[in-house]
């Protein structure tokens, strides 16, 4: 395998978008090659015997030609350091050398012997752009250096590896930018082994992550009666395909037989027997065929493909090599008919993946499109946002909820009662620091709570480990990604909302995360943690990491902007520049999702855009607003109980972006309003907020706009000093199974229906 990681540069000049539309296209995770032949067939490639390599004009062997070449990091095997190399890379051949004077060849990788090119991931998100290009014979690791995008070196490979004379179009996989990057992750200090795909022996202590798009990412839930059909990045229903049925049945055994496996052990490399069982989910490995004590897994969703090998040994002779995106695992089977039975039985499982991959990029080549006033699919049908807030910005920077329902059962119940998204708060604490194990994080979340450790372990950690077994050894990113992967699997879209810089409750005019520090009128009060330069780089890395995770259709830039004293006295100077820059630097970083901005006073007034509009030319076709409504919110005053006044209001002060053929047109999300689901007697609602609920709700359904109520959680893992402390606007009770309040859906009325726009479904 080796790994390259690529220096970023500016994006390419690409056609004009068509006015109007939004892609947030699904790229595919890896490009395979064409089968490989035997050992013999690949020397003869290796030599050229049976290939016509004729002089080209210049007088050189085709074969000879430079199609790519510079400098790259090359990590060693045994230090696992990275060291500057030279690459270049012929039709052939790729070359490794010292320096650009090609004196001294290092390394040769005949092109024959490639089985993949994939773009992979780096677990610590130290590293971006990378790629691998796992080998037949040998292992060989490289990082950051070219100077041209990734995606171009992986379809120069994948053209040179084709059977087609075709030009193979590179991978769609988003442009980013230097702008969106921050210098310390160009560092080409070392990684450890264990951080990039590399060719890995099975460890006694390791646990093999889940990443990327799953089987089950592509398997849809029957729609229930509020469910809208999921446009452009809706999962495909796997029965309609031929083969296994992996809706119906996704733990049918597709093959199993005993396998050696090459592990380390204090060390030492050392074969073990193991009874394996391969599932359409993935391949458990078993001390005996009891299938009682499990000692390994690979998720199928990790593996970019599974190829043979050469002989390990006299005595192991039909091995194969199973290549994920972060490491490779070798196995050797007793004979050859058992190995042919277990390489089919997973090409089977990949091809029947990329099938689906392929059906669902088709389908959702843009998972939300905006029109002007409209968010459409690639079909120009309406996508209407109907979503719910999940809370994950709190002292534990972790989505709340671990410790009361499995995740799993939290999309599912989602899905089932019509919502089509979740706004997904996190903070700029977690965006820079995505490395801290969830065991960590509920410890140092009660020390920045000024709680105690023991009663957060009891109560909140130990719960967790219960109800969701697999957050053990993971860090917070882990649960964020598993979170957007399993909502994805249900149909249900993610917008990552950068709530907050520290990870705490907002908001206040005092807590230190309202307006930024660089602007004009600096306080404390308002902005002693709100970096600047810090928030951009949160945002850069958010966007980054969204790129492995196509639920992720949009990015909200910062919640409910507020100036204090003295600051925003210079005509909203600072809003409109440090917008624009962060609306840039997400669209350069992941030009696929959706750039959503809220206005100042807390997300309520965007009057300023009336006069000058924001400059959203760096987010073409990608724009969208937001906006907070309740019932205490103090631009939006009910003095006189009036349901007209305060439509009105809502209409000076934000909704009237929704008019057609202005500069300031684009869709409007109403990503935060909510009541106290109990204790009143307007059907568990009190009067004020009854009163509120059915304006706005009136509101919504006449301009049939996008929205988010708050907040999902009938609790938070700490807040206000209380450990698992309830929540009593949530949705969900107190135990998080169900409706706090099962009118609370009825008092939405036609919010949850389609009833304007192009292509309209009246769906309910």
């Amino acid at each position: 395998m080796a790994d390259v990681q690529s220096q970023p540069t500016a994006p390419a000049a690409t056609a004009k978008p068509q006015e109007g539309r939004v892609n947030l296209a699904i790229a595919p995770s890896s490009i395979t090659m064409p089968p490989q032949g035997t050992v013999a067939d690949r020397i003869r490639s290796r030599l050229g015997l049976d290939t016509f390599s004729p002089v080209n004009q210049n007088g050189s062997f085709e074969f000879d030609r430079v199609i790519k070449s510079g400098y790259v990091h090359k990590r060693t095997s045994k230090t696992k350091a990275w060291r500057s190399i030279f690459l270049v890379l012929r039709p052939n051949t790729l070359s490794i050398y010292k320096s650009d004077k090609e004196e001294k060849l290092r390394h040769k990788i005949y092109l024959s012997e490639l089985t993949a090119v994939t773009l992979l991931k780096d677990p610590k998100n130290k590293r971006p752009n990378v790629f691998g290009l796992p080998v037949i014979r040998r292992e060989s690791f490289l990082s950051p250096g070219i100077t041209d995008d990734p995606r171009r070196a992986v379809s120069d490979f994948e053209r040179l590896n084709s059977s087609s004379p075709e030009p193979v179009p590179p991978l769609a996989r988003p442009k980013v930018s230097t702008s969106g990057r921050r210098p310390s992750q160009l560092d080409s200090s070392g990684l450890s082994g264990a951080e990039l795909a590399s060719h890995s022996d099975f460890s006694d202590a390791e646990a093999h992550r889940a990443r990327g798009v799953s089987l089950e990412s592509f398997v849809q839930s029957p729609p229930s009666s509020h469910a809208q059909t999921r446009p452009g990045t809706g999962p495909v229903n796997a029965s309609q395909v031929s083969g296994i049925n992996i809706e119906h049945d996704p733990d049918r055994v597709i093959w199993q037989g005993w396998l050696g496996f090459l592990r380390s052990k204090g060390g030492v490399r050392q074969w073990k027997k193991s009874w394996a069982v391969l599932r359409p989910r993935n391949l458990i490995l078993y001390k005996d065929e009891s299938e009682y004590s499990v000692l390994f897994i690979i998720y199928m969703s990790s593996i970019v493909n599974v190829v043979d090998i050469d002989a390990m040994s006299r005595t192991r002779k039909h091995c194969m090599q199973i290549i994920t995106d972060e490491k490779s695992y070798r196995f050797c089977a007793k004979d050859e008919d058992q190995l042919v039975q277990c390489l089919g039985a997973f090409k089977s499982l990949l091809a029947k993946r990329r099938e689906l991959e392929a059906k669902a990029a088709a389908a959702a080549a843009a998972a939300a499109e905006a029109l002007p006033r409209w968010i459409v699919d690639a079909n120009g049908d309406r996508v209407k946002l109907r979503c719910v807030n999940w809370a994950g910005h709190m002292e534990t920077n972790l989505p709340e909820g671990l410790h009361k329902q499995s995740f799993d059962y939290l999309a599912s119940w989602i899905q089932k009662q019509g919502f089509n998204c979740i706004r997904l708060t996190y903070s700029i604490d977690h965006a820079l620091h995505p490395d801290v194990l969830v065991s960590d994080a509920f410890a140092q979340g009660a020390k920045d709570a000024g709680v105690s450790a023991d009663e957060m372990n009891s109560k909140v950690y130990a719960q967790a480990l219960q109800k969701n077994p697999w957050i053990e050894g993971k860090t917070t990113r882990d649960v964020f990604g598993v979170l957007v992967d399993k909502l994805w699997a249900q149909g249900i879209m993610t917008i990552l909302d950068n709530h907050v810089s520290k990870a705490s409750w907002c908001c206040g005019l005092t807590d230190g995360n309202g307006w930024w520090d660089s602007a004009f009128g600096y306080n404390p009060w308002n902005s002693r943690f709100f970096s600047t330069t810090d928030w951009l780089a949160g945002l850069a890395a958010m966007a980054a990491w969204s790129r492995s995770h196509p639920g992720v259709v949009g990015m909200s830039l910062r919640n409910e902007l507020r100036a204090f004293l003295l600051q925003d006295l210079n005509g909203r100077a600072d809003w409109y520049n440090y917008i624009q820059q962060a609306g840039n630097l997400v669209h350069a970083t992941n030009p696929n999702v959706l750039v959503i901005v809220g206005g100042a006073q807390s997300a309520t007034d965007l009057t300023h855009i009336r006069t000058k509009m924001l400059d959203t030319s760096g987010w073409p076709a990608k724009h969208v607003w937001e906006m907070h409504a309740y019932s205490f919110t103090v631009t939006y005053p009910d003095p006189f109980q009036s349901c007209d006044i305060v439509k009105v209001q809502y209409g000076f002060w934000a909704g009237f972006v929704l008019e057609q053929n202005k500069p300031y047109t684009g869709p409007l999300l109403l990503s935060e309003f909510g009541v106290g689901m109990t204790g009143g007697d307007k059907d568990g609602l009190v009067d004020k907020d009854s009163r509120y609920l059915s304006c706005l709700a009136s509101y919504m359904q006449n301009n049939d706009a996008e929205w988010a109520v708050w907040v999902l959680g009938g609790s938070y893992y700490v807040r206000d000093g209380k450990v698992d402390n309830e929540e009593t606007w949530g949705v969900l009770g107190y135990d998080w199974a169900d409706w706090r309040n099962a009118k609370f859906p009825g008092m939405l009325g036609d919010m949850w229906k389609v009833t304007q726009g192009p292509g309209k479904r009246r769906v309910r």
